[in-house]
């Protein structure tokens, strides 16, 4: 049997602790050199960014760029003033393109942050090198329109081709009396951008252009504007275009062909349809002298001794009513004027507009039955028995039958509004309408009143009494 033999081991603590220490300090990075060559070039060339860093394992640039640069690597854009991973090597160089369309040199700053070989960066050991970037010559390659000379009112198409700018505009340069138009119809202001946003790069747009003079022809100057940067424009840069606007062709006179009334004499309250027709028109209106008769069309009181209507009605109608209301005792006469309205917006007047003149009834007056002449030669003339007072005076009473209140619509009403205007000091207004108003209701009490009835201004028992008492023969 084999005997094995337990031995032990023992190492101090001084023995343990004894091995030399391993550094692990890292060197600061620094930038032995940052160049970019050539300096100074001409807009969309190209140049090379090189750059030596000691004790470095990554770099950080960063470009400052004006207004109007912008910087492209390998034929994609790369962005300003914004720090972007350079490169993993601490020896090496870079190719840029440098595209300026700012109108002037512009200098572009870069700047490069070294990193330790951790990837840590050492801001404090950055370096910068610059370069001055000449403007494009060129930048609106293009720009046409289909037509140099236009009527007024018509349209033009307008196309263009640009060259290193992210957008456009257009400039309208507008003599007198012009307006432009876009595809909408919407109106483009003139002598600023027309657009309130970029257009593309390349494009076509149409636009109306017209000339409000009705005898001379104007120009307009349109300029295609290179975009500096979204919303700020190169002026001096863009390309321009002329178009001539022939005057607006002139709208030949209106002519009124028909105007009608289909009454000269109306009860107030009544109504009279006008028939009318209008050439080289599309609207039309009418005027009153109306100083003592309300004049209504659809509810709307109109407007006297100047044009009635604030919204021109149409060029024909053949039954257009208008209500006249007389505020009087005593008829008044309205004098119509029709009129055609041109192409400005005034009114034709004098010899021509048309005229007519309605005569307007006094309160209270109804129309006189027309009577017809008949010859007697042909028929048997038989004489009547003379009427009686008594059998006159029968014929034309009057028997109150219903309760009457203010609301209240029946052939009671008007009887009632007809006896009480016979006396102006009771119904002072005589409507006859065969609706109890205020104004019967106020003419009710003050009959009440003079007959010694409670004036409650309603039609009862009493008050009927009295009403058909005063209506017998």
């Amino acid at each position: 049997m084999k005997k094995f033999t337990r031995v032990a081991l023992y190492v101090s603590a001084s023995a343990l602790f004894a091995l030399p220490l391993v550094s692990f300090a890292t060197a600061t990075p620094s930038v032995n050199s940052f160049t970019i060559n050539p300096s100074s070039i001409y807009n969309a060339y190209s140049a090379s960014v090189a750059w030596n860093v000691s004790n470095g394992g990554a770099e950080e640039i960063t470009f400052t760029c004006p207004t109007g640069v912008r910087i492209t690597r390998e034929g994609s854009d790369f962005l300003c003033n914004s720090r972007q991973t350079l490169s993993s090597s601490a020896v090496g160089s870079a190719g840029f393109t440098f595209i300026n369309v700012a109108g002037v040199p512009r200098t572009v700053t870069a700047r490069l942050y070294p990193k330790d070989s951790y990837g840590v960066s050492y801001d404090s050991a950055y370096a910068e090198a610059s370069i001055t970037v000449e403007s494009a010559f060129v930048t609106i390659s293009a720009f046409t329109s289909s037509m140099q000379t236009i009527s007024s009112g018509s349209s033009v198409a307008l196309s263009w081709e640009s060259l290193y700018v992210g957008g456009t505009n257009m400039r309208f340069d507008c003599a007198a009396h012009i307006r432009v138009l876009d595809e909408n119809g919407v109106q483009l202001p003139c002598g600023t951008p027309a657009f309130p946003s970029d257009l593309p790069i390349s494009g076509s747009k149409t636009v109306s252009i017209i000339n409000d003079d009705p005898s001379n022809s104007a120009a307009v100057s349109i300029n295609m504007l290179p975009a500096i940067t979204a919303g700020l424009y190169n002026g001096s840069a863009g390309k321009q275009v002329g178009i001539t606007v022939t005057p607006k062709p002139a709208m030949p006179d209106p002519i009124i062909t028909s105007f009608k009334a289909s009454a000269t004499t109306v009860t107030s309250g009544g109504a009279v349809q006008f028939g009318f027709a209008v050439t080289n028109a599309t609207s039309t209106n009418f005027q009153f002298s109306c100083a003592d008769v309300v004049i209504t069309s659809g509810g709307t009181t109109l407007a006297c001794n100047t044009p009635a209507f604030a919204t021109p009605i149409g060029a024909s109608s053949n039954a257009f009513p208008i209500t006249f209301t007389n505020r009087t005792y005593s008829p008044q006469t309205v004098r119509v004027m029709f009129l055609a309205q041109k192409a400005n917006g005034s009114y034709f007047y004098g010899s021509n507009a048309q005229m007519a003149e309605i005569t307007v009834l006094p309160i209270g007056q109804t129309m006189m039955p027309t009577v017809t002449a008949v010859s007697t030669s042909s028929i048997a003339v038989v004489q009547a028995p003379p009427q009686t007072s008594s059998s006159a005076a029968t014929s034309n009473a009057y028997k109150f039958t219903a309760a009457l209140r203010r609301g209240t619509k029946h052939p009671d009403v008007s009887a009632l509004q007809t006896f009480l205007a016979k006396d102006k000091t009771i119904y002072p207004e005589g409507l006859v309408t065969g609706t109890f108003g205020a104004a019967t209701e106020a003419a009710l009490k003050r009959f009440q009143k003079r007959y010694g009835i409670e004036q409650t201004g309603t039609v009862g028992p009493a008050t009927r009494a009295k009403l058909n008492s005063l209506s017998k023969p």
